[in-house]
């Protein structure tokens, strides 16, 4: 009996130490800086961008909670828009999610996004608000997943899609 309860109690442990590694090595979408807008428009401002689940899964949709300090309040016209791209290819993922932005001071909205089925590797997620009449953008996030940021050439791609 001794030798039954050892035995569980050992293949027990064995599964929960083995499962500890895989949770320390989750990874995480970071977002970092976008470039410049334009010569005359200098970058705008970083914003905070955690997703729930991160990392997205593709076709599923995804929780985008943004946050930052903008370049001015929120105006009547502004959306913010959560796009997805290809670096690669030089070319928008899917269609683009837009939505009014908040007026909230400090900014902060959750938006609800549909991931495109098919991603490509690597694939970019940018993060903007602003004014798609005007070229405005207030605030900005990107991100590469499955490759590096130093090699996505982003100027082919305006701040997404505004």
């Amino acid at each position: 009996m001794k030798f039954i309860f050892a035995f569980l109690l050992l293949a027990t442990l064995s599964m929960v130490v083995n499962a500890i590694p895989h949770q320390l090595l989750k990874r995480t979408t970071t977002f970092g800086q976008c470039p410049p807008v334009s010569p005359v428009q200098p970058a705008p401002p970083l914003l905070n961008v955690v997703l729930s689940p991160d990392p997205v899964v593709a076709k599923q949709t995804d929780e985008f909670t943004i946050s930052g300090t903008l370049s001015r309040p929120v105006e009547d016209g502004d959306l913010t828009i959560v796009a997805f791209f290809d670096p690669v290819a030089k070319a928008p993922v899917g269609d683009p999610t837009t939505a009014p932005t908040d007026h909230n001071t400090p900014f902060s909205q959750k938006l609800e996004v549909n991931v495109p089925g098919q991603l490509p590797t690597p694939y970019g997620i940018g993060v903007a608000v602003g004014n798609p009449d005007t070229q405005e953008v207030i605030g900005c996030a990107f991100s590469i997943v499955g490759g590096s940021a130093e090699s996505a050439d982003l100027d082919y791609y305006p701040i997404p899609l505004l």
